[in-house]
């Protein structure tokens, strides 16, 4: 097992990574349906359709 203080992750991460991004904001999206297919975010849609059904009134 490793010991290592919680603060230094990012420095550890970096320097082990050195070609990661660690400098840009990024958005996390998660599926809550337990849909275990990956969910790809594209520059104008995802690849998945889903269409919101409509409420009936």
């Amino acid at each position: 097992m490793i010991d290592f203080e919680i603060s230094q992750i990012r420095t550890f991460t970096k320097k082990f990574a050195p070609t990661a991004d660690f400098d840009s904001t990024f958005t996390f999206y998660y599926d809550e349906t337990n849909n275990i297919n990956k969910f790809y975010v594209r520059e104008n849609d995802f690849n998945y359709t889903y269409n919101t059904p409509r409420m009936r009134v």
